[in-house]
Formats: structure tokens, sequence, C-alpha cells
């Protein structure tokens, strides 16, 4: 059976961008948790899970047949890629361990889970 090796979870922001998520690009929207996270993670090889379990690589929706064929095409460094994984707070726990796993299985060494750090009390 394979086993998922996360490299590190990130809380602290990543580099800024100036690209903004919204329902132009994509037919489901996103939270507004979602949307910070794109911002934060611009310039890195992202991949993001929405609501409805569908899948980004960066800005493109791709079906997750086409997922590790657009990763390995775009990925600089070839399997030695930190490729970051996102999910919008309300998509399945299952969704976003299925496309970890579709990652791994492909022989990524560097897979982050991106998360919001949680407002202090």
């Amino acid at each position: 059976m394979p086993r998922i090796a996360v490299g590190w979870l990130v809380s602290a922001p990543l580099p800024p961008d100036q690209h903004r998520l919204d329902s132009a690009h994509h037919p489901t929207p996103f939270s507004a948790e979602l949307a910070e996270l794109v911002r934060e993670t611009n310039g890195h090889v992202t991949v993001t899970v929405d609501t409805a379990g569908k899948v980004f690589v960066k800005d493109d929706e791709v079906a997750m047949n086409e997922l590790v064929p657009k990763l390995t095409a775009i990925a600089i460094n070839g399997l030695d890629e930190r490729i970051y994984v996102r999910g919008d707070k309300a998509a399945s726990y299952g969704a976003v361990m299925r496309v970890m796993g579709a990652i791994n299985g492909a022989g990524f060494r560097h897979i982050a889970l991106v998360a919001l750090k949680e407002p202090d009390s």
C-alpha cells in the first residue's frame, strides 16, 4: 500500500502575488480563505481542490487523469519539484487525499499541504 509523505505544513505566508481568483476564472466559487491561499502561493506549482472536488493546476482546471501529466510538464525540477496542495475549507478530505496520492504515486518527493493559520482567540 503506498504511503503519502507530506513534506511540511505551510502556515506562514508565502510570497504574495497580484493574481486574483474569482468566479470569472473558475465556475465554482471559492471561499475567501482559499482565494487568500491562491494569492500567497503564486509562482509555485500549486494544485487546488475546490468545494465541488474540481482540481486546478495553477489556474487551469484538470481532470484527475490529466493531473500527473500536467505536473510533469510544468515541473522545472522534475520529481524534486515542490508541489503545494491546498483545499477549500469545505472540500472533501477524500478528494484532497486522492490528489495527494496521485501526486505521490507519480514519484514527486516534495508535497506540501498549504493551510491557513487560525486566528488567535
